[in-house]
């Protein structure tokens, strides 16, 4: 149970999934499963060659404009090939801190949806892999490492068991775009009532401000459920549609929702 199924859809990114899938491969305790749905090319062809003795790399290819303008749909072909009973949510511009799995695994259980704390200073650490200060990186990542917890709170990545997404079908794939399913926490919270933590034990660095393929830039979508009219209307000039975030959700009864 200590080894992970983390999910990374990939992009037109090749530079940063190399330095995210280095950090796991020198920073992880366990040896993870990384199952990754590419639709690149160059992706393709490095996974195909890569060699990697503490990870264990899984991927899928498809290059169908369906995939390529939907991440939702890549998130749930990347769970197809996982086996593991915690279930990492991740991004490929995320890069991992050393021993990120054993610090964060003592707060994992059944009922509960963790995320890992999140730096994102790319003034000081670099905006691209290109010129992103790994050594500096590993030298100052434990000063954001803490007892504080934040509760109510979820964030990329974000942990939670195997069951809870099967048991809701994973990501909904009608929110096309750039952007997951942002209705899954709320769905996770109405089916299980679980507990959304945010632990500061654990740290990665992401790549705050990333330009995203204009393919896959957030579409408009006219979703209106009666949960959706308590939303702050920031989100929805922001999105297009109404959404309720992880911070509010424990203010109501899930059957309320």
């Amino acid at each position: 149970m200590r080894e992970f199924s983390i999910l990374i859809p990939s992009m037109d990114d090749i530079d940063y999934l190399k330095l995210c899938l280095d950090s796991l491969e020198k920073n992880s305790c366990n040896k993870h499963e990384i199952c990754i749905c590419c639709v690149n090319n160059d992706v393709r062809d490095f996974l195909s060659n890569c060699s990697y003795r503490n990870i264990e790399i899984k991927y899928i290819y498809d290059k169908s404009d369906e995939v390529k303008n939907n991440v939702s749909k890549a998130y749930n072909l990347a769970f197809s090939l996982s086996s593991r009973y915690y279930i990492v949510v991740a991004d490929s511009d995320h890069v991992f801190s050393p021993e990120w799995d054993k610090n964060i695994f003592p707060y994992l259980c059944d009922n509960k949806i963790v995320s890992i704390n999140r730096i994102e200073n790319t003034d000081y650490f670099g905006n691209t892999p290109t010129v992103f200060n790994m050594d500096l990186f590993l030298k100052e990542y434990k000063n954001y490492i803490s007892d504080k917890t934040i509760e109510n709170d979820c964030f990329h990545p974000f942990i939670l068991p195997r069951y809870m997404w099967e048991n809701i079908g994973g990501m909904n794939e009608i929110f096309i775009g750039a952007l997951h399913d942002d209705d899954l926490w709320h769905r996770l919270y109405k089916k299980f009532e679980c507990e959304f933590i945010y632990h500061c034990q654990s740290v990665v660095f992401h790549f705050s401000g990333r330009r995203k393929p204009e393919n896959l830039l957030r579409s408009n979508m006219d979703i209106q459920e009666k949960w959706s009219l308590i939303a702050p209307e920031t989100f929805k000039s922001i999105y297009g549609y109404n959404w309720l975030p992880v911070q509010k959700l424990h203010l109501y009864n899930p059957e309320d929702l």
